[in-house]
């Protein structure tokens, strides 16, 4: 009897140390799997040239790398063939700053595509020299960098606004909701214009919407990194445990917000059960 009962637990540490290894290299191997996530933005704002418009967005790529010279991502989306690309902070990982996995990217894509990039924390967190020559490098790849900024895309004598807001940790939050509201006054668009709004964190979405812009495109939770079976993301920088704000689609008070789950992750260099995302924005005319 004892022979048996020690081979049953022979067994089953067995059985445990197999299923142990099949969770890490599934993990391991969708870590690199990249998702396309596709929203239908429909508002009567869209201007009817725009109707079908496609942004990709990019987010917290932390320097990650999707084959040599970021092949397989640049493969993606090159396929999406989008109208317009926005990398909503990260780009990099303050911890290996010298790696330009995420500088790579921005600067092959720049070459087909127009790309914006707003910062994050990790870009703010450089110091002040660092980050000089970060901006430096993506602005000699055509990349445009929106700094509390706004431009224009014109299509025909139709045009929609993009503003881009720096990450705040040098930027009091407060000031955020002025921050938009002059920038859409500076840009002198009209009462009916499209605002898209660049942000690295979801979590202020009421102030984004008190400026009374129509859609904010934001990253940052990295979809909570680790997702629980009928829980989904536990955790996301600033909102700490069960995030409110981590994936998808989101409304306040007539402001949409979608958020990436980003490309890479930071401190455990690990995404469990949730894949890396390139999200496709395809604006639509209410």
């Amino acid at each position: 009897m004892n022979r048996i009962k020690q081979l049953l637990r022979r067994f089953w540490k067995i059985i445990s140390v197999l299923l142990l290894i099949a969770i890490v290299l599934d993990v391991a191997y969708k870590n690199k799997v990249l998702s396309v996530e596709t929203y239908y933005f429909s508002n009567r704002n869209v201007p009817s040239t725009f109707d079908g418009f496609k942004i990709l967005q990019l987010s917290d790529l932390h320097n990650y790398r999707f084959g040599k010279n970021q092949c397989n991502l640049i493969e993606k989306i090159n396929g999406i063939k989008p109208d317009l690309i926005v990398f909503t902070g990260d780009l990099i990982e303050r911890r290996y700053q010298t790696n330009k996995n995420g500088i790579v990217l921005l600067e092959i894509l720049a070459k087909s595509y127009p790309v914006y990039f707003v910062s994050g924390n990790h870009e703010e967190a450089l110091g002040k020299f660092e980050l000089i020559e970060l901006k430096n490098s993506l602005k000699e790849a055509s990349v445009i960098i929106l700094d509390n900024e706004w431009d224009k895309v014109d299509i025909g004598n139709e045009s929609i606004l993009i503003v881009g807001l720096r990450d705040a940790v040098k930027t009091r939050w407060d000031e955020y909701q002025s921050i938009l509201s002059k920038s859409i006054d500076d840009a002198n668009v009209g009462i009916n214009s499209f605002t898209v709004v660049l942000a690295h964190r979801p979590e202020f979405i009421r102030e984004y919407a008190n400026a009374g812009v129509d859609l904010v495109l934001s990253g940052h939770t990295h979809g909570g990194q680790i997702k629980l079976p009928f829980i989904g993301g536990i955790y996301a920088p600033n909102q700490g445990f069960f995030p409110k704000y981590i994936e998808g689609e989101y409304d306040y008070n007539g402001t949409h917000m979608i958020i990436s789950r980003g490309l890479g992750a930071s401190v455990l260099p690990l995404r469990v059960w949730n894949p890396p995302e390139i999200t496709v924005i395809v604006l639509q005319r209410h």
